[in-house]
């Protein structure tokens, strides 16, 4: 995305950010490097900021671990952070050395998944147990609850837990509906009722409610730099009737809820000491009780702090480890029979099993660690802080460290725990010494392990044992009676894990969770380091100077859109995942041109088919542009076809390969296009395991054939290797801002040498690639224009052809871009709808056999289906078609660019904006398309006119729609009808030999998404089908 440098707000961003960096360098060269851990090299000024994972940074530590071992260190603008990945470690440091590392990161730190942002102290957060930094306060609340949660004294309260696991069995057996709800009220009721004596009546409940909204509030605070505060700390002092000051506002709203989710627990135990209604024992009146009733203001303060920490701690927590619980339970129905069994033998069917028949139920304790093992609910555990110096191994430990112990590695190594992705109670033979080893990493190290870590496991341990004494858990159904099998990986990536996605039974059901966005977000914080401070002060500078140059603009009548903040706009408020369901979203409430602004930049989304026609189609001569991006230039992906700016070169291109797609030409490749979809569907049927390796090789082999008359015979042939690598490193650079020289375009000058210019070797590398890929196949064919080995027909073929087998360079330049494209545009986007329609006809087997009779009905057995029956196979084309409507391959398009500034219903699209067409939410606008989360190829009625409608928006807009688009269909339309005419379509199995659904919803977040990788199975649907596989030919 290119920033309007030229502006007042671009030259001050590049001013002060240029300011920074000298300053920084000047700083960098004085400075002696220390023995710090090995860790990935980051760039000058911020470190390794841009290598920190945006999701499941659990998993990127975990793959870390085999470059720089077991430790890692980060430098996060100049605040220093360490990931512990191993077990040894992270005992040796947080439990041998805990005098150095109890304590908890000051704020205005940076760090990963869970960092303590300036809004935390704002709202009294920061002065809560969990929070504490580690001193006299933090021993003094910790004292106060710590008995009552002692192994000795948690007897008291197991009738509570057993009741309330009961209820919520009994509950969801009425209403399988109400799982999630019933387990946050009934662990919610036994937290409110063992900390302050209070019986709690519903999920509203005052002292319930507080508390739960108080949880959520956290969450959004903890994510690192999820405020421009957290970036900017000297923005809390400023007025909150300032622009961007909105999180000042929410600060107030939060501490309200804070503290009466705080106080009110602790003002109903103070009314009720002695009138019956606070009900014994609790952890609160066992405190007053202690002191006669009456406590001092600063020792009620503390109990009030950590009192509430027990809410706030053990809520989410047990929740994330409950549906963990019934998700293995569905998948594993052999671990739930044997854990039955024990039950059964042990405890009997004349009673409830109790917590206190713990000891004799070694393999219920079992299924118990092993759901804390296979998903702990804090991947990361809650980060520490080092104290002071100190050198581990050999290596230096800076005082002030940020430290991360990786809780999810430590659990899934595989020389610990073999085979560590599956779920095995078994391996710990039900010996108490292996399951604690667990625990030891699960709740926590040194002084700071949760204090109420064997209540914890009471709770946890009764919901097991009464459920499975009681109950079968089995998958839920659909509404057609077929079974939803849940996702054993799909889980949110938050600082509480937490399934996602919607598994079920026909007694527990599970409703999706919502995940609150709060109003501002950002991927960064501030602090007191020299290099923290020089970016503090360029950024103050900086936003002196746009608010002076705003203060001279008048109102613009921009289309409307989120409010921004000051300098960076819009740039915090940008989804990392699956933004177009976002701008989805705000369609709602922006409607269908939605105004963002990108540092500067204008970006518009397009949310509607009529808005994209009246811009990108009837005014195509201002909205054919391409923005200009600096690392696809620094490659030189710039100049080839798809990503050319408009202009004569983009159109002699265009021209070079427009003809042999045009419809009229097609006809000429249907027989390269059936003959390998008829491979593809015999190889399958051998293997079915190769499904996605063998659906790129007969793509590669389609699309190089028809552009350069080669074939190729396997993925690793060096024609097809560079131009799926390609394809790779064009969707790493096409990701928004992943390279740094995104924001900051003059680094690309920068001499190589420099540290922090890694993109620059990146670039040069990938520029290697790309120009393999582009010359290769060019070369190929100067080298067999006369030998044979070059078949005719093919497009470049053609072109030499027809300049008597001689180009000029400039020509053979455009063709080799232009060529490039048809194979890197058309590979990667026809196995996504190819991997779309396999999965839809696993889901969907009514719509397969529906397709089936039509095929048999027209074709008839005698022969296979060829493209040239594509007009009276109405069924099959509809089917196509809501492939395309209900998953396009490009979700948000290519993006255009405005030449000019242009008015459209009275709002003003600037020169330079970058247009982005919304095509998910055009294809699943409920007033077009009724149930738009459902497959339903009847929508379309077998009407031409209303499958265009679909196509029209799946393969571009005006000038810049795809040139090869009807080539697609055929190639797409013969794999689809081959397929179906010949097989039917299974789900693949498991290692149990179950079949496993893939996953409808489960998509990549990418510029091209895919469906997530799931297993298939083709059965020849006759002899006579097989027959005419066998005797396809193999060349064409």
């Amino acid at each position: 995305m290119e920033i309007d440098l030229t502006s007042t707000a671009g030259i001050a961003l590049q001013c002060t950010l240029a300011t920074g960096v000298i300053l920084l360098l000047r700083s960098y060269t004085k400075k002696k490097r220390s023995a710090y851990p090995p860790g990935p090299k980051g760039l000058p000024f911020i470190g390794n900021v841009l290598d920190m994972p945006r999701s499941w940074p659990c998993k990127t530590f975990s793959e870390w671990s085999k470059t720089y071992g077991d430790i890692i260190y980060l430098n996060m603008i100049g605040k220093p952070m360490i990931i512990i990945n191993s077990k040894k470690a992270a005992k040796d440091l947080l439990d041998k050395r805990s005098n150095i590392y109890s304590d908890r990161p000051k704020l205005n730190s940076l760090g990963a998944s869970v960092m303590l942002s300036n809004l935390l102290s704002r709202v009294g957060w920061d002065k809560s147990l969990v929070l504490l930094p580690y001193g006299n306060e933090w021993r003094q609340q910790r004292k106060l609850i710590v008995q009552d949660l002692a192994p000795s004294e948690c007897h008291k309260y197991y009738g509570l837990q057993e009741r309330e696991m009961r209820l919520l069995v009994r509950s969801v057996l009425t209403d399988p509906g109400s799982l999630i709800p019933e387990i946050r009220l009934r662990i919610g009721t036994i937290i409110v009722r063992t900390a302050y004596g209070y019986d709690v009546k519903s999920i509203d409940d005052p002292l319930l409610a507080n508390g739960l909204q108080t949880i959520h509030d956290g969450s959004i605070a903890a994510e690192p730099g999820r405020f421009l505060v957290d970036f900017i700390p000297w923005l809390k002092y400023v007025p909150p009737w300032l622009p961007g000051t909105g999180f000042l506002q929410t600060a107030k709203r939060w501490k309200k809820t804070f503290n009466d989710a705080t106080w009110k627990p602790i003002q109903f135990c103070r009314d009720n000491l002695h009138n019956g209604k606070m009900l014994m024992p609790n952890i609160c009146g066992n405190v007053y009780q202690n002191a006669g009733w009456d406590l001092d203001a600063d020792v009620e303060r503390q109990l009030g702090l950590a009192a509430a920490t027990i809410l706030g701690g053990g809520l989410d927590s047990s929740i994330s480890t409950a549906m963990s619980f019934f998700m293995q339970m569905i998948l594993n129905p052999e671990v739930q029979k044997k854990a039955q069994t024990e039950l059964d033998k042990v405890v009997g069917n004349d009673r409830l099993p109790a917590i206190t028949d713990r000891p004799d139920l070694p393999y219920i304790n079992s299924v118990m660690t092993e759901v804390y093992r296979i998903a702990a609910p804090f991947p990361l555990s809650l980060p520490h802080a080092s104290n002071q110096d100190d050198v581990y191994e050999g290596m230096l430990i800076p005082k002030g460290s940020v430290i991360l112990p990786n809780v999810w590695h430590m659990l899934h190594d595989p020389e610990q725990y073999p085979q560590p992705m599956k779920f095995l109670p078994e391996r710990y033979n039900g010996q108490e010494s292996e399951m604690e080893k667990v625990k030891d990493v699960v709740f926590g190290f040194g002084r700071r392990v949760c204090p109420g870590n064997h209540f914890a496991e009471g709770t946890f341990f009764s919901l097991i044992a009464t459920t499975l004494a009681t109950c079968d858990i089995l998958p839920g159904l659909d509404e057609n009676g077929n079974e939803i099998m849940p996702n054993p990986e799909a889980y949110v990536s938050t600082t509480i894990i937490t399934k996602g996605s919607l598994f079920s039974r026909s007694t527990y059901s599970l409703p999706p969770r919502r995940l609150l966005e709060p109003d501002l977000s950002m991927s960064g914080t501030l602090f007191t380091s020299p290099s923290g401070l020089v970016f503090q002060c360029a950024l103050a500078a900086g936003a002196l100077l746009l608010v002076r140059s705003i203060a001279k603009r008048g109102p613009s009548n921009l289309p409307p859109g989120p409010k921004g903040v000051p300098i960076i706009g819009n740039v915090l408020q940008m989804p990392k995942l699956w933004p177009w369901k976002t701008f989805s979203v705000w369609a709602k409430q922006y409607g269908d041109i939605i105004h963002l602004n990108m540092l500067g930049q204008p970006l518009i989304i397009i949310n509607s088919r009529k808005v994209a026609a009246d811009l990108l189609d009837k005014r195509s001569n201002i909205y054919s542009d391409r923005p200009k991006l600096e690392m696809i230039s620094l490659v030189g992906w710039d100049r080839s076809l798809v990503l050319l700016p408009y202009g004569h070169e983009w159109r002699q291109q265009r021209k070079l390969i427009a003809q042999d797609f045009s419809p009229s030409h097609c006809p000429q490749y249907y027989g390269l296009q059936e003959k390998e979809a008829r491979v593809f569907v015999r190889n399958m049927l051998e293997d079915s395991k190769s499904f996605l390796p063998e659906l790129t090789l007969r793509m590669g082999a389609i699309m190089l054939r028809t552009t350069y008359g080669c074939q190729v015979d396997s993925v690793n042939d060096p024609l097809l290797a560079n131009g799926l690598q390609t394809i790779h490193d064009g969707s790493v650079a096409a990701e928004p801002g992943w390279f740094l020289v995104y924001l900051i375009p003059w680094l690309k000058y920068l001499p190589p040498w420099l540290p922090g210019t890694g993109f620059l070797q990146t670039a040069k590398k990938w520029r290697q690639t790309f120009h393999d890929a582009t010359w290769g196949p060019i070369e190929f064919c100067k080298a067999n224009f006369h030998t044979g080995k070059m078949l005719m027909p093919n497009i470049c073929g053609n072109i030499y052809q027809d300049h008597g087998w001689e180009l000029d360079a400039d020509t053979e330049r455009q063709l080799a871009m232009a060529a490039s494209n048809a194979l890197t545009g058309g590979l990667d986007s026809n196995v996504s709808s190819t991997m779309t329609f396999f999965m839809f006809m696993i889901l969907n087997p009514d719509t397969q056999k529906k397709a089936q009779a039509e095929l048999d009905r027209v074709v008839g057995v005698d022969r296979l289906p060829s493209i040239n029956d594509r007009p009276n196979l109405p069924y099959i084309r509809s089917i196509m078609t809501e492939v395309y409507r209900f998953a396009p391959a490009f979700p948000l398009s290519i993006p255009h660019t405005s030449t000019q500034d242009d008015i459209y219903e009275d709002m003003l699209i600037p020169k330079g904006s970058v247009i982005l067409p919304n095509v998910w939410h055009m294809l699943h606008d409920p007033d077009m398309y009724p149930n738009p989360m459902e497959f339903i190829p009847e929508r379309f009625q077998g009407q031409a006119s209303q499958m265009e409608m679909v196509k029209d928006v799946v393969f571009g807009f005006g000038r810049r729609v795809c040139p090869g688009n009807h080539f697609a269909e055929g190639t797409f339309f013969s794999l689809i009808a081959t397929t179906l005419a010949t097989c039917n379509i299974l789900p693949g199995l498991d290692e149990m030999g179950h079949g496993k659904l893939p996953d409808p919803l489960a998509y990549t977040s990418t510029t091209i998404s895919f469906p997530e990788a799931f297993p298939v199975r083709l059965r020849a649907r006759s002899r006579q089908a097989q027959i005419l596989l066998s005797e396809a030919p193999d060349n064409v």
